[in-house]
């Protein structure tokens, strides 16, 4: 069985980090788009819809912030800031209106990686989504009323 490889969208307008940041995430089996501008990430959207998003802030066509919000209006796609924009107040906006995750540049790959990873595993096994997810819980939710109704009848020494 083959699985398709999951599909990244990187927002950044240095070529050379958008080389970087490709480059890193290929290796790693995903695939990846580039896009340099907002202009160019709202084509690329509406092309093929990704796993995830990489942004920037610094773009010249806009701020990353506004367009954040604009894709988490209609999406739950992950969306990690990757911005050189340091201040509390930045990364607290980014947060706060919908991004899953805020990396300061400069930052080292495999800690990339490894957000990456986290962040897809953990919308791929979201409860909502996962039937498996529902039936533990269901077996769960069973165990304790058992638990509850034997309580008291074993003793332990």
């Amino acid at each position: 069985m083959t699985t398709t490889p999951q599909h990244i969208l990187v927002v950044e307008d240095d070529e050379m980090v958008q080389a970087f940041l490709a480059l890193h995430l290929e290796i790693e089996g995903y695939t990846v788009t580039l896009a340099g501008n907002g202009a160019e990430m709202i084509k690329a959207l509406s092309a093929r819809h990704p796993d995830m998003i990489i942004l920037d802030l610094n773009l010249p066509d806009g701020d990353g912030l506004s367009l954040a919000k604009q894709v988490r209006e209609s999406s739950s796609v992950p969306i990690i800031i990757a911005t050189t924009r340091k201040s509390q107040e930045d990364r607290l906006l980014g947060l706060g209106i919908g991004a899953d995750d805020y990396l300061i540049k400069p930052f080292d790959p495999k800690e990339l990686i490894l957000r990456v990873h986290n962040l897809l595993e953990r919308s791929k096994i979201a409860p909502s989504t996962s039937p498996v997810v529902k039936q533990l819980l269901g077996i769960l939710t069973v165990t304790a009323a058992l638990a509850a109704a034997f309580a008291g009848l074993f003793t332990y020494a």
